[in-house]
């Protein structure tokens, strides 16, 4: 079973999302490029967070998850999307559903995917017995945001936001 990580960073007028644009995502002009709003002509500066950018391409109308995640019969594959540069980030995994847990613990690179092996097969009764931890960081490797979903997150005692 292989795992697949990528974290991607939406800074101001770039979009690092390599899925094609549709009219819902795009707020593009062919002559003019990215419409960089009335407030984005620096470079953003705000902190590093999960989520998508709301004044400053590339921003998402659609009700685009932040965080989207699904499996099939060989692999699991996690997008983490975030707001600014970051140097990547880490996903923990628990089966809080089980007599018996195990924790994975698989970092995400930025930009890139990443296959890791991984002992949770992807069915029902598995998926409804796991929680997710992911952790980001900013370029100075200090922890900028978090989020917690799935079975039991108040169970990991993290602090961050249930993303569910």
């Amino acid at each position: 079973m292989t795992t697949l990580l990528i974290l991607f960073a939406c800074t101001d007028g770039e979009s690092t999302d390599s899925s094609p644009d549709t009219d819902a995502n795009s707020d593009t002009d062919s002559d003019t490029g990215p419409d960089t709003g009335e407030d984005c002509e620096q470079a953003y500066t705000g902190p590093v967070y999960i989520g998508f950018e709301e004044t400053c391409p590339p921003f998402v109308t659609d009700g685009t998850a932040a965080i989207v995640w699904n499996c099939d019969s060989t692999d699991w594959w996690f997008d983490v999307y975030t707001v600014d540069w970051t140097t990547g980030g880490e996903l923990w995994t628990r089966q809080t559903g089980s007599e018996n847990p195990w924790d994975e613990n698989h970092m995400i690179p930025v930009y890139d995917s990443d296959g890791e092996s991984t002992l949770y097969p992807c069915d029902t009764p598995t998926m409804d017995s796991l929680t997710w931890h992911v952790v980001i960081y900013d370029t100075d490797g200090a922890e900028a945001d978090c989020a917690v979903w799935g079975d039991e997150p108040e169970s990991l005692g993290t602090g961050c936001e249930d993303w569910n």
